[in-house]
């Protein structure tokens, strides 16, 4: 791990807990550009355009950890970690990497054109493990993936044969795959995918009259069809976003303009909760909508444009307690992540911590395994903790864990072997953990 400090990094990323900012790749402006040749860097910024400060030169933000305290960025395949005024390069190359669950992170290396291997990069041991192989995608530079909100999964799409597209669940933990949907690419519409807090996928498909609307389907895999949630005119393209735990998706009516026509369309929200479809505001219907972005109290809005065949666009803000909007970063936004930091939940890149909120074992990785594997658990709270290996029997076969420890999110590697030290043979064994009234079991498989 390759680690400078930056001068503007921590001048840039000190500021109140009542301030709130904007996260976004923009075209380097210190350096000359084209509409069709540009270098990105990462730049912060408030809601009006002021105050903008660039963080990074000659990369792209990806992503930002769930408590708010950590940047993640790539140059080119290189990835690069910023906490506390500090950028960690990683030893470790990949693409899309994004923060899970624990704040690991996973990342994708391109193995041939349209094949994938899926990694986990882990902070606690700068330890590397290849998690999975053989994704399959028509996208063969970028691997176009959606967690969900607990970060402790994903869907994705398979071009599995010429005619079908298959909506796909990644277990993270566990390794498993669900096949949740089959669809025909001539149904796709402009493809988003959000995985909402209530467990359901929400994308825009094309309807039996060829118009995209909203459709939502469980990510168990029990649903047999997607339902159908809009029945717009002129349709709901709902549009991407990093955010997590929305309870409103926002979207674009703008299947009646194009390119040539210079009309604006609506910018729409759905709400998950009750159904309703709200306007927002507008904008021209020449540009397509990339990204978007909520403040953490729902009350402003941040979505990123681009015009065609340029693919250089414009930042527009909505402040919906003023009624006021804004036009920021005219010309220079590249059509990348928006992340709004900072407001209602006190938190900020300088100053945030990260604990869980309450007690929780994961399912082990990898699953089957042989003959290590990896046990993560989070505490709250100090506590003792015991955790325990069994087997089948309900024999007690090792004796992991049993101290008192400080809140945080933990784990422990298990080798396959016995409180003996003698190694144990393949089957099936069971995993408990018991911190004051709290106890969870979970079953692994070793194979040999």
């Amino acid at each position: 791990m390759t680690r400078y400090f930056t001068i503007i990094l921590i001048l840039g990323f000190v500021f109140s807990q009542e301030q709130e900012f904007i996260y976004s790749t923009l075209i380097d402006t210190s350096l000359e550009h084209s509409p069709f040749f540009w270098t990105s860097a990462v730049y912060k910024f408030d809601e009006q355009g002021f105050n903008m400060e660039q963080i990074t030169s000659s990369s792209k933000i990806e992503d930002i950890s769930e408590n708010q305290s950590k940047i993640l960025c790539t140059s080119g395949d290189t990835i690069m970690i910023y906490e506390n005024g500090i950028i960690d390069t990683l030893n470790v190359t990949g693409l899309v990497p994004r923060f899970i669950y624990n704040g690991d992170i996973i990342f994708f290396k391109n193995t041939s054109e349209h094949l994938f291997e899926l990694h986990r990069y882990s902070f606690s041991d700068n330890s590397n493990l290849m998690i999975a192989d053989s994704f399959e995608t028509s996208n063969s530079y970028t691997f176009p993936y959606y967690l969900s909100s607990d970060k402790e999964k994903f869907a994705y799409l398979e071009n599995t044969l010429s005619d079908t597209t298959t909506v796909k669940i990644f277990d993270i933990l566990s390794g498993s795959q669900t096949d949740i949907l089959f669809l025909y690419p001539s149904y796709l519409g402009p493809w988003s995918l959000y995985w909402a807090y209530d467990d359901y996928l929400y994308f825009t498909v094309r309807d039996s009259d060829n118009i995209p609307q909203l459709f939502s389907i469980n990510s168990s895999g029990t649903d047999e069809v997607a339902t159908q949630l809009t029945f717009l005119e002129y349709g709901f393209n709902s549009i991407p976003t990093n955010d997590s735990h929305l309870d409103r998706i926002v979207g674009i009516n703008n299947y009646g303009c194009d390119v040539w026509d210079y009309c604006d369309n609506d910018l729409l929200s759905y709400n998950l909760q009750n159904g309703q479809i709200s306007v927002i505001g507008q904008i021209a219907g020449f540009a397509y909508a990339e990204y978007y972005t909520w403040s953490a109290d729902y009350s402003k809005l941040a979505v990123g444009t681009v015009w065609p065949y340029v693919f250089i666009g414009e930042i527009s803000t909505f402040n919906f307690t003023t009624g006021e909007n804004s036009l920021i970063c005219g010309d220079i936004y590249g059509g990348a992540k928006l992340f709004w930091v900072g407001g209602e939940d006190n938190v900020s890149l300088s100053e945030s911590t990260s604990l869980p909120n309450k007690f929780m074992l994961h399912q082990n990785y990898p699953n089957p395994f042989n003959p290590k594997t990896t046990l993560e658990y989070e505490l709250p709270l100090n506590a003792f903790i015991k955790i325990t290996i069994y087997d089948m029997l309900g024999n007690e076969v090792k004796n992991l864990v049993s101290t008192n420890q400080s809140p945080g999110f933990k784990s422990i590697q298990w080798n396959s072997t016995n409180n003996q030290g003698e190694a144990v043979s393949a089957g099936v064994y069971l995993y408990t953990i018991k911190a004051g009234d709290f106890r969870q079991t979970k079953k692994m498989i070793l194979l040999k």
